[in-house]
């Protein structure tokens, strides 16, 4: 068992529940820096050079963090 479980088991919440109130992560980016970087890409590289790869590199996260990012 893991720390804390009796409190789960009180407060009946599932698993999943009380992994993301635990374990869950702040978000390393908010919208306006994405908007931001996003912004500035453009005007240095044009819409056929933007791609999410150079977004990403420029925010300092993975491609992966981007897309989950509003979900």
């Amino acid at each position: 068992m893991f720390k804390g479980y009796s409190l789960f088991l009180c407060l009946n919440v599932s698993i999943v529940e009380y992994w993301r109130y635990y374990m869950g992560r702040d978000k390393k980016f908010s919208e306006q820096d994405l908007w931001h970087h996003t912004h500035q890409l453009l005007l240095s590289v044009g819409y056929q050079g933007f791609t999410m790869s150079l977004l990403a590199q420029s925010i300092g996260v993975s491609r992966a963090a981007i897309y989950k990012h509003n979900r």
